[in-house]
């Protein structure tokens, strides 16, 4: 079974001030921390250590290594003197420098239980001076950027930890320190489609369109798999064995196709899905289907026994074959008693060719020669 959910959500522009950290692809920083370290263990002195290991070419004069060090105290990665700090272990353990920066960004941001992250994309923020005079002279006072209280849900998505925005193809991570609370809302709504995938062994896949392309965003971790299925399950007008993911339906409201395979496709539109909010469309395919009544059942199980029929048939060899049908998985429930080749007769239609394969080597005695 899998299911295809999908809904629109809305994205909403923000210019805040934020304290953030960028990834960065700094190889040389690695480098630097890593001799940092080997020093400060075998208590050497740094400056004269960092000159063995990284100058060892071509020296440099003290305070050029010095300024090196205090950059990188400026960044975070050392203390006053010289050790790593927590910062500076992570980066060397993880393999990523992440460069602290600080200013006004555009924030393109998504207020949806499936995007927890928040940030959708990111940008500084570059003001258009010569329109702001402009806007100015017309209208004095008409330029601020601290008119609006930042939403909860914005100021909040710091504490989500590192996020990847789709900026770059999502290809770089940014940790957010500190969001002012007020700021700017420009004018800007635009929707956009979010799909989650619920595969085999209730694996889910996420993906929002973005810039004309899918991009696959990691899920809620919050989201019970389980219940999700289940939830959704009982939407459909007909009743669930939960126990086994199967809907129990009528062989009247089933297609051949879906009884020979005892699966079938569901469609939901606009249903809200525990604390996930409202979705446009939901789409079940090869959904387990059981036959909800006994009758059901055995007009299931004759219909299966019928396909099987595509030669001349001796009883044995009919017996056979409606036992192996009639004790299948699917009809467990019913406890199917094995239907006779006198029962089927019955049923076809006289001159058919189902007819004429059951009735036609018992009327010419010829079950023996057809056994042999």
């Amino acid at each position: 079974m899998k299911i295809v959910l999908e809904k629109e959500v809305m994205i909403e522009k923000y210019q805040v001030l934020m304290d953030i950290e960028v990834e960065k692809d700094r190889p040389e920083v690695l480098a630097w921390l890593k001799v940092i370290k080997e020093g400060n263990e075998l208590n050497n002195d740094v400056i004269l250590y960092f000159q063995e290991k990284i100058f060892f070419e071509s020296q440099k004069p003290k305070q050029f290594i010095k300024n090196i060090l205090q950059e990188l105290v400026v960044l975070g990665f050392l203390d006053e003197k010289f050790n790593l700090t927590q910062k500076g272990l992570t980066a060397l353990e993880e393999g990523t420098v992440f460069i602290p920066q600080s200013g006004i960004y555009e924030l393109l941001v998504i207020n949806d239980p499936l995007f927890p992250q928040v940030i959708l994309d990111y940008k500084e923020f570059k003001p258009d001076l010569h329109e702001e005079k402009k806007q100015w002279k017309n209208n004095p006072g008409s330029v601020n950027y601290e008119n609006t209280t930042i939403p909860s849900f914005i100021s909040k998505c710091k504490e989500f930890g590192p996020i990847r925005p789709l900026k770059n193809s999502g290809e770089t991570l940014i940790r957010i320190f500190n969001i002012k609370k007020v700021g700017k809302k420009e004018k800007f709504q635009k929707k956009t489609k979010v799909r989650m995938d619920i595969g085999e062994m209730t694996q889910i896949s996420l993906k929002i369109e973005y810039n004309k392309k899918f991009h696959f965003l990691e899920p809620p971790r919050d989201i019970d798999k389980i219940k999700l299925v289940e939830s959704i399950l009982r939407k459909l007008p007909y009743p669930v064995d939960e126990e086994v993911y199967s809907v129990l339906i009528n062989f009247d409201e089933t297609t051949p196709k879906e009884r020979k395979t005892f699966s079938k496709n569901f469609s939901l539109i606009k249903e809200t899905l525990l604390n996930l909010g409202k979705f446009e469309s939901i789409k079940l395919i090869d959904v387990p289907i059981l036959p909800s009544s006994f009758d059901s059942a055995k007009k299931w199980a004759k219909e299966l026994i019928k396909n099987e029929i595509n030669t001349f048939l001796t009883t044995n060899e009919f017996d056979l074959i409606s036992k192996e049908i009639t004790h299948k998985e699917e009809f467990a429930m019913f406890n199917l008693p094995n239907i006779s080749i006198d029962e089927m007769l019955l049923e076809a239609s006289f001159g058919s060719q189902v007819f004429w394969f059951l009735k036609a080597p018992r009327d010419l005695k010829l079950e023996k020669v057809i056994s042999k």
